[in-house]
């Protein structure tokens, strides 16, 4: 049985086993999966009633890229060829693709295409020796910031909840003190026209005697 018939057997079978062997290969790069994950939305959101989420989500940024297959085809391409070329359906297609390429000379082959390999090669040689000790240093300065912003966001949350408390304190003993301002305007205009009153008394008083 050929490689390409085996394949479609195992996708016949379990499309999910045949899945597992696919990506066995991509397993023995060192990929670097961080313990935390950034939160899409504060805990604390709270959405416009007016907003329509269903048809308008929010954008969503990953926070790492999509996975891939020989490093620059979508894994959801070789997802979606899985149940009608079997496993190894997407490689021969791939590799089919740059074999009519070159057989078409659409991409005339010439001495530079060793550099071309080469190069390609040792990328991705730098990429699985090294990507995962440079995803995690970047990744722990990542996760360095963001305890810092959330260190600081916990502090101006503080600072501003001491305010607003200090705040409501004042604007409650400032309605108590309303009734007291009132009463003592009113006393006031008393005394100003108890003085009016005796002052015109006593001229009275005067002009009589």
């Amino acid at each position: 049985m050929s490689a390409f018939g085996m394949s479609s057997f195992l996708v016949r079978l379990s499309p999910k086993y045949a899945r597992m062997i696919s990506n066995s290969a991509f397993l023995k790069g060192a990929t670097y999966i961080p313990d935390k994950v950034l939160q899409e939305m504060p805990a604390g959101f709270k959405e416009n009633p007016e907003r329509d989420v269903v048809n308008f989500p929010h954008p969503v940024r990953l926070m790492y890229p999509p996975k891939t297959r020989l490093g620059f085809i979508p894994d959801s391409w070789f997802n979606a060829l899985y149940d009608i070329t079997g496993v190894t359906g997407p490689y021969f297609l791939t590799g089919g693709l740059v074999l009519f390429i070159l057989q078409k000379e659409l991409l005339g082959a010439s001495h530079e295409m060793v550099v071309l390999f080469v190069r390609i090669a040792f990328f991705v040689y730098v990429g699985r020796k090294f990507g995962s000790l440079v995803a995690r240093w970047a990744e722990a300065g990542l996760v360095e910031e963001e305890e810092k912003d959330q260190q600081f966001l916990k502090n101006r949350l503080q600072t501003l909840n001491s305010s607003v408390a200090e705040c409501t304190k004042k604007i409650e003993s400032y309605k108590a003190l309303v009734p007291m301002i009132y009463e003592a305007k009113r006393e006031n205009i008393a005394f100003q026209i108890e003085a009016d009153y005796r002052q015109r008394l006593a001229v009275a008083h005067r002009n009589v005697i």
